[in-house]
């Protein structure tokens, strides 16, 4: 800042000195010559581009330098910008760079005090972005503001833009008419300090223009940077409301659901409560009904028992009676009792009549009664068949009925045996009626005995068997309704099973409709991090990219800087070699002039010693002035030399960062391929290769990060170098023009007594006429010091050529800039990718983990389910060996019973054979259940 204040001052006091002088020119119209105050003003320099330019106007001038110093005045007090934005604008000494900054409110606030009281309005903390953006409205308003200051600043850049243009154009008009003038050949001392001034004008305004651009491009971007933002922070708003809408109803509706569920939970756990209640009474039922089953098998047991005593009633019936038919034989044929009358032979076979009449009676009955144990059993065990499929303890108390049936059927054949056996005797007796009366009476008196013990036993029988009949019609009527029963229990507890599938179901739906939409929050708030922290990256990265403008910035200066400190040694060398030219000049002349008096004094004979004096001083002069000019020669190859060695340093330099381009270009390649690799890793279903290239891929951009580092620290020391390289040259030309100043400020100060010495002489005409022809014989030895416009054409060449690299450098640095952003671009689309990878697998593996939550859960149901089968069979089983249903007997006999079954029946009538009875059992289907009796002797 005190540089460029300083130069400004400088260039005023200049323009001011150039404005009094061009006066007084006037007023005296007289020629301008160099002086020596001027000289010590400029310290014997002139700006190189005093060269090429001239001016017609001083008030113009005047008031574009007010205009310059107002613009740069404005420039440096429109950095304190409105600290609710947190925009800073550095000065033009700090490179003129608009820098956005969202974190440094008390910097703003120092700036600006007057508005510190609005800073808390509108500062907007990166950490802490979306916590101040929760409202749409003030998102819109801090939006709106931002948008109009940024408007604001761009308005006001724009508008020192184009001052700075007019500024510019009215002096290129002033430049354009000193060039006209130069070009008419009205040159003087004054126009080239003019034009110094005006040169540095120039650049200040050039400097101004490019930096204002600069800064326009800059808002520009961060404009557009902005906009960006706030459209897909808006979108982000948008999405994020509609999801958390979305979620609010998804919400609502499971607990709609789980309460409906909870509901149906209770509803059902009452109509369980219910069903076991019922299933408790049926229990006790059933308990009943064993009871009674149990019961009536002791009852049947009794009955077989008094079966078997009048069974054994009747063997002793029947033995007896044999006896006494023996007996009687023996009698008839060894005694000849009395002779009995015929009204007793009557009586008797009137008794023998209706005994046969009963016994015929008897025989009718016992058919009726085999009728319908026939049709009870067929009942029975037709009834029995459709209880087995059923259940097993009712089938058990059918068997027993069954078997109380054939102990009937088995005492109604040995009673249809015993009426057969006593018919057989009656007959014997009717043949046997030789023998005695009284025998007969006996025989008739116990035979009426035994006949009414027989009639009353078959009562008793039938009474027995009309009981027994009532019991089974009871307890078929009532095994039946049970049946209906069951039937109805068991098609409520399917309903009701299925009713809690359903409910399980719907429950097991219900908490995965939570667990998914407790992961799906669980993801969104992942995600709102990984956003936060893609954000503080990209807000780092951000940074970084500043500096490195910055720093950019920083070199630019410098080039610029030492650009002008080059261009003024080179106006100094140029301003040395034009008064050592003037000086040579001014030695031509004086030693024609030296030599013209010469030869005058030869004609004189007086004056001769002392011309030869002066002849000598004058060789010695001419000798000194050639001895000057060759060193004065070789400073100025040594010069060209060195401008040579900074050229070839130049042409180094641009090769490497030609070099260092392609490295750039490569890069940009490498990352180009690495883009197309990781898209079709992309769209790629292998979650196992994706994880392996994306692994290769952040590996890659490591690497290119390497590299990139390497490059900038390359284009750092290559810059440096160059820095290094024009300081040297710099240095070594400065000392090289100091050097030929010195010996020129020593040589015109010889020359001067020897130019008063001619002049006091009076000898102008002559004087001019030597000056003309040393003029005219320098021009015919040395052409180079005449030809000044080639040196200046070189000069402006030179410049231009400068002017071109630093904007190939500067264009260079855009590129870099560019290809940086890429890079960024491209690391933040891999982090995309990398958090789309892993929110991908995340799903995946939380459907398997569902998978196998559901596959474990069916298993367990499933292992469930069959120890319940599996209980429910052993007691079962318990249930069927503790009412004696089934038995373990051996394979063998049960086989051999199973083929003799057919011979048995088959010599049913001449055998003994056992008062079994056989059924199939219901979980076998082949084995037979014997129960054995005692051997009887059938007729």
């Amino acid at each position: 800042m005190d540089t460029k204040a300083e130069k400004i001052a400088q260039a005023r006091r200049k323009l001011r000195e150039f404005q009094s002088k061009h006066q007084r020119e006037r007023e005296g119209k007289s020629s301008p010559s160099p002086t020596a105050s001027i000289a010590t003003d400029t310290n014997g320099r002139r700006s190189a581009n005093s060269l090429h330019s001239r001016i017609g106007s001083t008030h113009d001038e005047k008031s574009s330098f007010e205009r310059v110093r107002t613009v740069s005045q404005s420039s440096r007090s429109s950095t304190a910008t409105p600290a609710n934005t947190v925009l800073t604008i550095e000065d033009y000494e700090d490179g003129l760079h608009f820098n956005r900054k969202m974190s440094d409110v008390q910097q703003a606030a120092s700036l600006d005090p007057q508005n510190e009281t609005n800073t808390t309005d509108y500062v907007v903390e990166q950490s802490g972005f979306e916590r101040f953006f929760t409202t749409k409205k003030g998102y819109d308003q801090t939006t709106e503001t931002f948008n109009e200051l940024l408007l604001i600043e761009k308005n006001r850049l724009a508008s020192q833009l184009a001052e700075l243009q007019g500024h510019y154009s009215e002096i290129y008009a002033a430049y354009s008419k000193l060039s006209e003038s130069v070009q008419s050949g009205g040159m003087n001392d004054a126009a080239c300090i003019q034009l110094s001034h005006l040169q540095t004008a120039m650049s200040v305004l050039v400097k101004e223009r490019t930096s204002l651009q600069h800064r326009l491009r800059e808002m520009a971007l961060t404009n557009e940077q902005c906009n960006q933002q706030i459209h897909s922070i808006q979108l982000e708003l948008n999405e994020k409301s509609t999801r958390l809408l979305k979620v609010e109803t998804e919400l609502n509706s499971s607990k709609r659901e789980i309460e409906s569920l909870n509901a149906l939970v209770q509803r059902e756990a009452e109509e369980l409560d219910k069903n076991r209640r019922e299933a408790a009474s049926w229990q006790a039922k059933v308990l009943h009904i064993q009871q009674d089953s149990n019961d009536a098998q002791e009852r049947l047991k009794l009955c077989m028992r008094e079966s078997e005593a009048a069974q054994a009633e009747l063997q002793e019936a029947r033995k007896l009676l044999h006896m006494k038919e023996i007996y009687l034989r023996q009698q008839g044929v060894y005694h000849s009792g009395p002779a009995f009358s015929e009204g007793d032979v009557q009586t008797v076979q009137s008794e023998n009549e209706r005994l046969q009449e009963e016994v015929s009676r008897l025989q009718m009955e016992k058919e009726e009664l085999k009728q319908e144990a026939n049709a009870a059993r067929e009942h029975y065990e037709s009834y029995g068949s459709q209880l087995s499929q059923n259940i097993v303890q009712i089938s058990a108390k059918l068997e027993e009925v069954s078997n109380d049936k054939l102990l009937l059927q088995s005492r109604i054949h040995s009673l249809e045996d015993e009426l057969e056996v006593i018919k057989a005797e009656e007959r014997k007796r009717e043949g046997r009626r030789g023998s005695t009366e009284k025998e007969n009476l006996f025989e008739t008196i116990k035979l009426r005995k035994e006949l009414n013990e027989v009639v009353e036993k078959m009562a008793e029988a039938e009474r027995h068997g009309a009981e027994m009949r009532s019991l089974l019609v009871e307890k078929d009527s009532y095994i039946s309704r049970i049946n209906e029963e069951l039937q109805d229990m068991k098609s409520e507890l399917s309903t009701k099973m299925s009713m809690l599938a359903k409910a399980e179901e719907s429950l097991v739906r219900a908490r995965r409709e939570a667990e998914e939409r407790i992961q799906f929050s669980e993801d969104v708030r992942s995600l709102s991090e990984q956003l936060q922290n893609e954000k503080a990256t990209v807000s780092r990265a951000v940074a970084q990219n500043r500096e490195l403008k910055d720093q950019l910035i920083e070199l630019q200066d410098k080039l610029i800087a030492l650009s002008q400190e080059s261009m003024e040694r080179e106006s100094g060398r140029l301003t040395a070699l034009h008064t050592i030219e003037q000086l040579q000049t001014e030695l031509e002349r004086l030693r024609w002039h030296q030599m013209e008096n010469g030869v005058e004094v030869a004609d004189d004979c007086n004056n001769s010693h002392t011309d030869e004096n002066e002849r000598r001083g004058n060789e010695e002069l001419s000798i000194a002035s050639t001895t000057s000019i060759d060193q004065r020669d070789e400073a100025v190859v040594q010069a060209e030399e060195a401008r040579i060695h900074a050229e070839r340093e130049l042409t180094h330099i641009t090769m490497q960062l030609k070099q260092i381009r392609a490295d750039h270009r490569r890069v940009t390649q490498e990352n180009e391929e690495l883009r197309r690799i990781m898209e079709q890793n992309a769209e790629d279903e292998n979650q196992n290769s994706i994880h392996v290239e994306l692994g290769q891929a952040v590996e890659r951009i490591n690497t290119l990060s390497l590299e990139n580092e390497r490059l900038r620290e390359r284009i750092q020391e290559l810059e440096e170098c160059a820095v290094k390289a024009n300081a040297s040259e710099v240095d070594r030309i400065g000392s090289s023009a100091e050097a030929a100043s010195v010996h020129e400020q020593h040589q015109i100060r010889n020359i001067q007594p020897h130019v008063e010495t001619v002049e006091m002489n009076g000898n102008v005409v002559s004087a001019d006429n030597s000056v003309v022809g040393a003029r005219s014989s320098l021009h015919s030895h040395m052409p180079g010091i005449a030809e000044k416009p080639l040196a200046w054409t070189e000069l402006e060449a030179h410049f231009a050529r400068v002017m071109s690299q630093n904007a190939d450098l500067i264009e260079q640095n855009e590129r870099l800039e560019h290809v940086i952003v890429q890079l960024q671009s491209e690391n933040d689309t891999i982090g995309e990718y990398v958090t789309i990878y892993q929110h991908q697998r995340g799903l995946i593996r939380e459907r398997m983990r569902q998978k196998e939550e559901a596959v474990a859960r069916l298993s367990h149901e499933k292992e469930q389910m069959q120890q319940k089968l599996s209980e429910l069979q052993e007691t079962l089983m318990k249930l069927l060996t503790k009412k004696g249903v089934l038995r373990t007997y051996d394979q063998d006999k049960v086989k051999r019973k199973k083929k003799d079954v057919s011979g048995l029946i088959a010599k049913r009538a001449n055998k003994l054979r056992s008062f079994s009875h056989s059924t199939v059992d219901e979980f076998s289907g082949d084995e037979e259940t014997v129960i054995d009796g005692a051997h009887q002797i059938l007729p």
